[in-house]
């Protein structure tokens, strides 16, 4: 669904499980997408922390005048419309609860490039992962969302030494960063921590979450992890950007499938601890593909295009009930040109398979 208006505040019901993304292209100049939660796995706790970059903050609730307090004992309500919008300064970080659960996400706040993505509630958060540190010729700046209790790990450990630690204000939570030195380029590496953790991955103005751990309360009909995943390759001026489907494992490797369900072929992978592997589904054939994995150790991650990142939640996680929150800068600059467009992919459930 293609619409040049704001869809914040939309609402989905489904009679099955579905997969929802949010997002938006403009002009051929970029185009960003997550994929949100359902509405079962909205968080009450958030903590927050943005780059050098300016990024919008938007609290969404399924019910209305949701009151939020942040741990500078600031308190706020999504109103009647349910949603709440908040400019983050450069190299912010902040704590909050709400009295009912919510949907947090951050997007670019301005009209030339832009990021989106869905914040991990801290009741979400992990013990281990792994993320990217060199992508595109980029270097990554992670920030480290943990408690401060926390003793936290970087399988590089000429990396542990980069990682700089800041409390976040009012709260027990503190806020690591780590940006990949000039002189080194590792591309991927495994973090580990005592304490549940997240990651918010910052480059070239853009921002993605780094997973979720999410609670299974269905009974799930698959054998293994398993994810339904929507592709959109993207026109930029007159180069084609073909989506791709990484997958990193930890210290005893892994193998994983990637299934066309509409051919029926099956791609098996297989790659080595502490490895990630690409894959590039052709999305002139196919915009929905079946990913396998082995085991929980394994971890997925979708790109829409060069330009966008995404962890996509398992099927066992997906939801019935969602709330939609758009991608739209706040400077006004594009709003009144219908070259610019919030999109929204849904992957549904078919009589058959998926």
């Amino acid at each position: 669904m293609s619409t040049p208006y704001d869809l914040n505040g939309t609402a989905i019901n489904s009679e099955h499980s579905i997969a929802v993304y949010s997002g938006m292209e403009y002009a051929y100049r970029y185009t960003v997408y997550d994929q949100l939660l359902p509405i079962k796995h909205y968080g009450q706790e958030y903590v927050v922390a943005v780059d050098d970059t300016k990024l919008e903050l938007q609290i969404i609730s399924e019910q209305s005048h949701v009151q939020i307090t942040f741990s500078s004992g600031a308190t706020v309500s999504t109103g009647e419309r349910r949603l709440y919008n908040r400019s983050l300064e450069r190299g912010e970080s902040l704590h909050f609860t709400a009295t009912r659960p919510v949907l947090v996400t951050l997007s670019r706040a301005d009209g030339y490039s832009s990021a989106f993505t869905t914040v991990p509630p801290v009741h979400s958060y992990v013990t281990h992962r792994s993320v990217g540190l060199y992508y595109n010729s980029l270097h990554t700046k992670l920030k480290i969302l943990t408690d401060r209790r926390a003793t936290v790990l970087i399988k590089d450990t000429r990396l542990n030494d980069l990682l700089t630690w800041v409390d976040v204000a009012g709260s027990r939570y503190k806020v690591g960063t780590l940006v990949q030195s000039q002189s080194q380029r590792i591309y991927s590496t495994s973090i580990s921590s005592d304490v549940p953790f997240t990651v918010l991955s910052f480059y070239n103005g853009s921002v993605y979450n780094s997973g979720y751990n999410l609670s299974v309360d269905e009974p799930v009909h698959y054998t293994g992890q398993s994810y339904v995943m929507a592709l959109i390759g993207f026109y930029m001026r007159h180069s084609y950007y073909i989506p791709r489907i990484l997958a990193s494992a930890g210290e005893t490797g892994g193998q994983w499938q990637v299934q066309d369900p509409h051919s029926g072929r099956v791609w098996s992978r297989s790659f080595g601890p502490y490895n990630t592997d690409y894959f590039y589904p052709n999305t002139t054939t196919t915009s929905v593909v079946l990913v396998h994995v082995r085991d929980d150790a394994i971890q997925i991650e979708g790109g829409m295009n060069d330009h966008t990142s995404f962890s996509p939640l398992p099927m066992s996680a997906l939801g019935t009930k969602y709330i939609v929150s758009s991608c739209l800068p706040t400077d006004n600059i594009h709003r009144n040109t219908i070259s610019y467009k919030s999109v929204l992919v849904i992957s549904t459930q078919q009589e058959g398979g998926y």
